[in-house]
Order: structure tokens, then sequence, then C-alpha cells
């Protein structure tokens, strides 16, 4: 890693984060929907929170560095992609079923998965936290889905 350079971990936060905002934009554009977008926003909060546990140990943070596989710049562009989506829904209104694509599309993006390949991989502790957001993934992936079919069905 270079110097000034953000860690892994780091960007991993910064990304649940940035997801956090994205569903905390859509909560206040989709008041029907508050409580949905609102409860997916929490949940991205804690997985930052959980990364941020382990961002406070050297050895965690060594074992994502060298051992993770997830390199910080997909991370990055993943950061950026949302960073556009929030600017974008916050100048033309996003459709409901637009807006749940989107939330299920980076439910199952790339940087999304590899929780679930990291936590086979990832020492006790590191696969305990993993696991959790492996599965918090999934499972906002078949609700998203869930609600988007629900929308598609109500909008024909």
């Amino acid at each position: 890693m270079k110097e000034n350079e953000p860690d892994i971990l780091e960007v991993l936060i910064r990304h649940e984060l940035v997801i956090m905002e994205l569903y905390e934009l859509f909560a206040g554009m989709f008041p029907e929907r508050r409580d949905f977008w609102a409860g997916l926003a929490n949940e991205e909060r804690g997985h930052a929170d959980f990364l941020g546990t382990l961002q406070s140990r050297e050895d965690f943070r060594e074992w994502f560095e060298s051992s993770s596989r997830l390199k910080p710049q997909a991370v990055k562009i993943s950061i950026e992609f949302v960073g556009k989506q929030i600017a974008w829904a916050r100048e033309r209104k996003f459709s409901l079923i637009e807006a749940l694509s989107l939330a299920r599309d980076l439910e199952a993006a790339l940087v999304e998965r590899q929780f679930g390949v990291m936590a086979r991989r990832a020492p006790g502790e590191i696969r305990v936290v993993m696991e959790k957001l492996a599965a918090d993934t999934e499972r906002h992936e078949k609700v998203i889905d869930g609600a988007l079919n629900e929308e598609k069905r109500r909008s024909h």
C-alpha cells in the first residue's frame, strides 16, 4: 500500500457509507417506502461499524491487505459510481422501480459479493464479521428484489 493511500478496510467502510447515503436519499424520495429504505440504510451503517471493529486491529488490517484479494481501486470505482447515482437522484427524480433496480444491482455487485468469498478464506474473528455481511447482503438482495417485483406488478 502506498503512503497516504487508504487501506482496504477504510475503503470498504466508505463503500458501505455511500450506499447508506443513497438509501437515506431514497427514504426521503419515497415516503411510502420510507421504513424500507431507512431500514436498509441502518443496516449499511451497521456494516460500516462492523468493518470498523476489524480496522482497529493491526493483524486484521494486515490480513485484508495481504489475503482478501479485494483491490482498493475496484472499491473506489464502485464508490464513485454510487456517488454519481446520488448526484443524479438529487437532480432528477428516480422512479421507485429505478431506485429498487439500482439498489438490487448494488447489492448483487462484485464488491458486495466478495464478502462471502472473503468469509470462506478468513481467519476466525474476521470470518464471523464477513459471514454476517455476506448474509445481510444476500438478504438485502432478496428483499429488494421482492419489493421490485411487487412494484412492477403494481405498475402494470
